[in-house]
């Protein structure tokens, strides 16, 4: 028996990799080491993990790495930290269709910002000009970049990680496996334009009709 063996005492039903630091550096800011500690913490830890209790997840289980929404778009700051948010997504579909294989699922949750006093206090000095800003300012900056929170008036909580982590290890996600999942209030979705539905509800769309050219 393995010393691994020795202390998880069996087979494994669930596996959560959530592990994360960041720097608030831009690329060109940041210091070879500052760029290996992050890659090291946030993909190389993973791997390690997975090398270690993969083969010890039993045929069924559900693996799940806590990725960010930092991934699914680019920006100006915590730039390492997206790059190796990125790569964790693209380790989790590489190392989940091996283990497919097994019966097991491994799926990635992608938080955007949420309701914490952590992610309101790191935001109080702005990255850019370094101005001193309100909880309050900070809080409506982050409903601005996210156009479902906004609608309902609220960052999402903690709970709502926590729900998708559950959903994707439970038995009604059985088949779902190499997920990439944003829980972010469509702050992924940000970048892309929103446009009005060209019809009020209950009254359909009116025909666009061509404006026939002029006469020569």
């Amino acid at each position: 028996m393995s010393m691994m063996d020795r202390h998880i005492g069996g087979k494994i039903d669930v596996l959560i990799n959530c592990v994360g630091i960041s720097m608030r550096k831009s690329l060109l800011e940041l210091a070879e080491e500052d760029w290996d500690r992050v890659m090291d913490a946030n993909v190389k830890s993973a791997f390690l993990l997975l090398s270690a209790l993969a083969p010890m997840v039993k045929s069924g289980g559900a693996i799940v790495f806590l990725s960010s929404a930092a991934a699914l778009r680019p920006g100006r700051i915590d730039a390492a930290y997206a790059l190796s948010k990125l790569a964790l997504n693209h380790l989790s579909l590489m190392l989940g269709a091996e283990v497919a294989q097994r019966g097991i699922r491994l799926n990635a949750v992608c938080p955007g910002p949420i309701m914490s006093d952590r992610v309101i206090d790191e935001r109080l000095i702005a990255p850019i000009t370094s101005e001193h800003r309100t909880a309050e300012e900070v809080k409506k900056e982050l409903l601005e970049e996210m156009p479902l929170a906004r609608h309902f008036g609220d960052i999402p909580p903690v709970e709502s990680v926590v729900d998708a982590v559950n959903f994707l290890v439970s038995d009604e996600a059985k088949f779902i496996t190499g997920a990439i999942l944003p829980v972010d209030g469509g702050k992924s979705l940000a970048g892309m334009k929103s446009r009005e539905p060209p019809w009020e509800l209950g009254r359909p769309a009116l025909k666009r009709t061509k404006t026939p050219a002029p006469s020569p």
